[in-house]
């Protein structure tokens, strides 16, 4: 049966409670150890219910931000959409075991941050697959761009027509254009339409995890598949002052460098010690840019 995201229960945790369940989680844990280690106490016992209790609320409450993200992605990358969710809800599940509550950031945001870079791993890392690189995707938008100036000038180009045109490589172009489709699903067009397969951004890994207003004023601010867009055009598009504009644009530029700076660090090669020493020598006396 397939999961969907308006089936899940609408659980909002008030504020502090993520940290309540999060303490009672934690003196659930040590008083299973009590008992393990010293034989059975029903005030323990009652202090493991309680943390069981709590570490399911925390499931519950955040399973709507793990498979919001999931159908986000499946949608607009064309991947089966219950095996994201499938690995959204483990990234959950670890979410539950590993928030520390300590550290001042919410329970949610914790679990969008795990989802997320868990669903850009399942991607990128589909077996059977090359996934496109950052710099595909970049060549694949300048191309995209000027394909639609030529058209919108009445001239009929391919993208790697395009690509030539503003220099970047027709391969890398074409590479970062593709879209990933399963083989063991239907074709997305003979599946019924519901509202949350509806595609939401761009084609591009990295702002399809994006907030949805995030990517939509990078898109047009950057022009990433369209013509770009001054600060004063945005804020006509969305109805809202600039300043407001210009403060959503530094939120998502935020967001977009933490997610891209996660997944490079995750692919990163270690390198030599004696290698990194003289890097961050070079580094320290490099000017400030």
């Amino acid at each position: 049966m397939r999961l969907r995201y308006s089936d899940l229960p609408m659980i909002t945790l008030e504020p502090g409670e993520d940290i309540a369940l999060a303490r009672a989680l934690e003196a659930g844990v040590y008083a299973a150890h009590l008992l393990k280690e010293h034989g059975p106490d029903a005030s323990l016992e009652q202090v493991v219910a309680a943390g069981e209790r709590a570490k399911e609320r925390l499931w519950w409450a955040g399973s709507r931000v793990a498979a919001h993200l999931a159908h986000q992605v499946a949608a607009i990358q064309l991947l089966p959409v219950d095996d994201l969710v499938q690995d959204a809800y483990l990234a959950l599940s670890e979410a539950v075991v590993r928030f520390d509550h300590t550290r001042g950031m919410r329970f949610t945001s914790f679990v969008y941050q795990s989802a997320t870079q868990v669903l850009v791993e399942a991607y990128r890392h589909r077996p059977g697959t090359l996934p496109p690189t950052r710099g595909d995707r970049w060549a694949a938008a300048l191309a995209t761009t000027e394909r639609n100036r030529l058209l919108h000038l009445g001239v009929s180009a391919t993208l790697a027509d395009a690509a030539k045109a503003v220099g970047v490589s027709t391969t890398a172009a074409i590479r970062g254009a593709m879209e990933t489709v399963s083989l063991g699903i239907e074709w997305a067009e003979e599946l019924p339409a519901e509202p949350e397969d509806e595609p939401i951004g761009c084609g591009t890994d990295f702002l399809a995890l994006l907030h949805p207003t995030h990517a939509q004023i990078l898109t047009a601010r950057y022009g990433i598949g369209r013509a770009p867009q001054t600060l004063a055009q945005v804020s006509k598009e969305l109805r809202r002052s600039p300043s407001t504009v210009a403060r959503w644009e530094r939120a998502a530029l935020v967001e977009a460098r933490t997610l891209l700076t996660a997944d490079r660090t995750t692919m990163k090669r270690p390198e030599p010690s004696s290698r990194a020493r003289r890097r961050a020598v070079s580094c320290a006396a490099s000017p400030a840019r």
